[in-house]
């Protein structure tokens, strides 16, 4: 048992040190923002691709409404902005407004 101590106050200690304002540095700093920089693009592109793949909430010229069970006439696209960590998506969506209870949805 004691030589079990011994041995584990001899392991090298690690330490870590924070380097401050290193943004738009040189060397391997400047790589390794170059690449953060892509891959964060690169997760954004990959992102707006599924969202464009979507069918956007498009059911017809009318729909159910969702509070009254009532028509609610498709009247056009309206946009939202989805902010994720890697950036923002905007997003394009059916809009349908019920003249019976002026419930509003974008399915």
């Amino acid at each position: 048992m004691k030589r079990r101590e011994e041995a584990d106050t001899q392991r090298p200690k690690v330490t870590f040190e924070v380097v401050a304002g290193r943004r738009g540095g040189r060397g391997i700093f400047a790589i390794e923002d170059a690449a953060e920089e892509i891959a964060r693009r690169t997760q954004l592109a990959h992102i707006a691709e599924h969202i464009a793949a979507d069918d956007r909430g498009y059911e017809g010229n009318r729909r159910r409404c969702p509070q009254c069970g009532q028509w609610q006439p498709y009247k056009g696209v309206r946009t939202r902005e989805v902010v994720f960590d890697c950036g923002t998506v905007r997003v394009e969506r059916a809009y349908y407004v019920c003249p019976a209870c002026g419930a509003r949805s974008c399915p």
